[in-house]
C-alpha cells in the first residue's frame, strides 16, 4: 500500500518547522531546495511554501515520527495519512476550503482534427 499525507480539515497542508528540519537532517531534495530559495530571499521559514510529493517516504517517515500534531503546522489541524493500493494513478483534491481528499485519476478521450484523444484527469499526482 501506498501512504500519501493530506490535510483532513480547512486551511490546507502545512508542515511544522520541526518537520521541515527534520527533513534537512535527512538531505531531502524539495526541503534543500526550499532551503536554497529561502537563503536567496533572506527568509525564514513559511509553512506554506514547501513543494514536497505527497508520498515522499522520508516525509511520511517524519510525519510518523513526529505524529500526525507536531508535524503540522502550529495554527493548522494535524495532517493525515492515507493508504491507498500501489497501482493507483492518485491526485489530491484540494477543496475551497483548503481540506483535502485523495481522488482516483479518471481517463477520457475525445476527438480533435480525426484523432482519438486519451486523457487523465488529475489535478495533483507528485
Amino acid at each position: 500500500m501506498k501512504k500519501i499525507a493530506i490535510s483532513r480539515h480547512i486551511g490546507g497542508f502545512s508542515l511544522s518547522e520541526k518537520a521541515y528540519k527534520k527533513l534537512l537532517e535527512l538531505k531531502n531534495p524539495a526541503a534543500i531546495e526550499y532551503k536554497k530559495y529561502l537563503d536567496e530571499l533572506d527568509r525564514h521559514y513559511n509553512d506554506c511554501l514547501l513543494h514536497i510529493d505527497r508520498d515522499d517516504p522520508q516525509l511520511i517517515q517524519i510525519i510518523e515520527e513526529l505524529g500526525t500534531r507536531k508535524a503540522s503546522s502550529e495554527d493548522r489541524e494535524p495532517l493525515s495519512i492515507i493508504e491507498i493500493p500501489d497501482d493507483v494513478k492518485w491526485y489530491i483534491h484540494k477543496r475551497d476550503d483548503g481540506a483535502e481528499y485523495i481522488s482516483e485519476c479518471h481517463r477520457f478521450w475525445y476527438e480533435n482534427e480525426g484523432k482519438t484523444i486519451e486523457c487523465f484527469f488529475e489535478e495533483y499526482h507528485k
